[in-house]
């Protein structure tokens, strides 16, 4: 069956000769369906509202790796690789591919080296999460924090009086000497990358906000 990517201006089609690409249908998930949506942003000719087929697909051009990822924190967890997302080019997914990555990799090996948990359950239950949280919440973040959430939880009270339960094996410790202020050093450097992000992608927005009333003016005097 002929496939033909949605997407405008993109011309990709599964019938096209020597060109390799991966083509994929829209999510069924409503609000990850919606993000695709607004990521392709179409509209019909009349200026209605957009809805793709069940057949309807987008190609991997239009992912960093080349296909859509699970991972909702993931950056192809929804398409970004579009002609109207000017600052959002290939070279600069694979940037911000890279330190997302990066804070991937580190999140899993501090939580394994301090914890004895694996790395990837941690992170996806809460590290990048909270990475996240911090940085577009703009609050401020304070070595205290960080030291906070790898600190060893207190015994449980015994049931004899005058002793106590030692505490589990598995239960987090610290090395006070060395790999926590490396670490919150690590962590800080890549809030400071991703805020600068942040301030690229509000200046997008904007960008985009400006262009769409020059558009509605444009019409109104037509």
């Amino acid at each position: 069956m002929p496939k033909n990517c949605v997407a405008f201006g993109c011309t990709n089609h599964n019938m096209k000769q020597g060109k390799k690409v991966s083509y994929h249908v829209f999510p069924r998930d409503v609000e990850r369906r919606k993000q695709w949506l607004q990521a392709v942003k179409r509209q019909n000719i009349d200026g209605s509202k957009w809805e793709p087929s069940k057949h309807a697909v987008l190609c991997g051009e239009h992912f960093i790796t080349g296909k859509p990822s699970a991972l909702s924190k993931h950056l192809d967890y929804v398409p970004s690789q579009f002609a109207h997302l000017r600052s959002c080019s290939l070279e600069t997914g694979k940037k911000r591919l890279a330190r997302y990555n990066s804070a991937t990799k580190r999140a899993r090996l501090f939580r394994e080296k301090q914890c004895g948990m694996p790395g990837d359950e941690w992170y996806e239950i809460s590290g990048i999460q909270e990475l996240n949280e911090t940085i577009f919440s703009d609050t401020t973040v304070s070595s205290t924090n960080v030291s906070s959430s790898v600190r060893p939880s207190a015994a449980p009270p015994s049931p004899v009086p005058g002793r106590s339960i030692p505490l589990l094996a598995s239960t987090p410790t610290i090395d006070l000497h060395q790999p926590v202020e490396r670490i919150e050093r690590k962590i800080l450097y890549e809030i400071n990358n991703l805020r600068r992000e942040k301030k690229d992608l509000v200046v997008e927005r904007d960008i985009l906000l400006a262009s769409r009333l020059n558009s509605c003016v444009i019409q109104n005097d037509d």
